[in-house]
């Protein structure tokens, strides 16, 4: 599955996201918060990472999968359905 990038980030919350500065990944997580102009994004703590705050205004973009993409890979003759485990 492809990641896109997310302009519109007030539809974020509760996404798994990516974000990249300069092309380069940067970190991943879950969309935790939106601020209600949609200018800063709160990713939540995960693994090493700590909860962390990502500006609009930065040098950071934000990348997600589409939801019409997530729900491909749950139809049963999807590729992804036959493997073991959940794949993210």
């Amino acid at each position: 599955m492809d990641l896109h990038p997310q302009p519109d980030w007030g539809r974020l919350l509760g996404q798994h996201v990516e974000i990249r500065q300069g092309g380069h990944f940067v970190r991943n997580g879950i969309v935790d918060a939106v601020m209600p102009d949609n200018s800063i994004i709160w990713l939540s703590a995960e693994g090493p990472w700590p909860r962390e705050m990502v500006e609009k205004s930065g040098s950071r973009e934000v990348y997600a999968r589409y939801q019409w993409d997530l729900s491909q890979q749950d139809a049963p003759d999807h590729p992804a359905t036959h493997l073991q485990g959940r794949v993210t």
